[in-house]
């Protein structure tokens, strides 16, 4: 069944119950994460191509938490894929990578995050349904603007 409306999604937990104040939330196809303030990650939901990162392809019906990858300050979630902004800059990702949406350099699928090398400095990220992007900005003075421009 397709909506066409918006609907409130009511989320109750009886184990491992989510913290009241979420940081920032994140949707994919049939996955659900959140980031709490504290950097660190809870996931839910389908997670047949490892989109979970938990290491399985098992379904998660409640949110659990995700060991190992903390300074977590933005999260993403494509179709079958998610990828977070550690503090530092890095970009990490896993789940399908049919396309190469994980910008790990091949097409295999990850059930475990990977950092994405070359890219550092990133300020933000993004996810469309088969693809990823990430948000790196270059501060040059105005000295450096001039010489550029001569």
């Amino acid at each position: 069944m397709h909506r066409i409306t918006p609907y409130l999604l009511g989320l109750t937990c009886v184990a491992d119950p989510v913290p009241a104040a979420a940081a920032e939330l994140a949707g994919g196809g049939q996955h659900s994460w959140i980031r709490l303030p504290d950097g660190s990650l809870r996931t839910w939901g389908n997670n047949i191509r490892g989109q979970l990162r938990d290491g399985t392809t098992e379904t998660r019906r409640l949110p659990t938490l995700v060991p190992g990858l903390t300074g977590v300050v933005a999260v993403a979630a494509g179709t079958e894929f998610t990828q977070a902004l550690k503090a530092d800059g890095s970009v990490w990702a896993w789940g399908v990578n049919d396309l190469g949406q994980l910008g790990h350099g091949d097409s295999a699928d990850r059930s475990v995050s990977i950092q994405v090398s070359g890219l550092s400095g990133i300020s933000a990220i993004s996810a469309g349904a088969r693809h990823a992007l990430a948000l790196h900005i270059q501060r040059v003075s105005l000295e450096e603007t001039s010489e550029v421009a001569q």
